[in-house]
């Protein structure tokens, strides 16, 4: 008669290889995971401050994208999309966005605002470098560029 399984022994032997091979592989994977989020964080920024520049163009009306950068740990570490109407600045309720969990922060010596004009232009407010927003993760940082001329462009560190 054959076989028909696994010893107890065997199983055990696979099981601690399956663990060691988990274990060497976790800092990888939890490194790659946090640069992922720095990724998608700076592409999200990136991608609804295109947004406000082709609203502020279709709709001729200018947009700004408030910044809230992490100073002491206690402020909001986030971001808001606004319109100007004739009441003000109103914020747009779909695009409030916080970093708050993500282990993605907003630096302090970030822009504090970005406006667009109708013409696309970008004019911005704030900040130590001109028109740069600075994001850290726990292994890199990114830099989001805004120019006078209205691009967007992300460089990480």
């Amino acid at each position: 008669m054959g076989r028909r399984g696994f010893t107890t022994l065997e199983l055990l032997v696979v099981l601690a290889l399956m663990s060691l091979f988990l274990l060497a592989a976790m800092p990888a994977l939890v490194r790659f995971y946090q640069t992922y989020q720095l990724r998608t964080a700076a592409s999200q920024i990136q991608i609804h401050m295109r947004l406000a520049r082709y609203l502020a163009v279709k709709q001729k009306t200018p947009y700004r994208v408030l910044i809230f950068p992490e100073t002491d740990g206690t402020s909001p570490n986030s971001y808001v999309v606004e319109r100007l109407d004739g009441s003000g600045w109103t914020p747009l309720p779909a695009y409030r966005f916080s970093f708050a969990r993500g282990g993605v922060r907003i630096l302090e010596g970030s822009v504090v605002e970005v406006r667009f004009d109708t013409f696309g232009g970008a004019t911005t407010v704030g900040g130590s470098g001109a028109g740069l927003i600075f994001l850290q993760g726990r292994y890199r940082s990114a830099e989001i560029a805004v120019s006078p001329a209205g691009a967007v462009e992300i460089t990480e560190r």
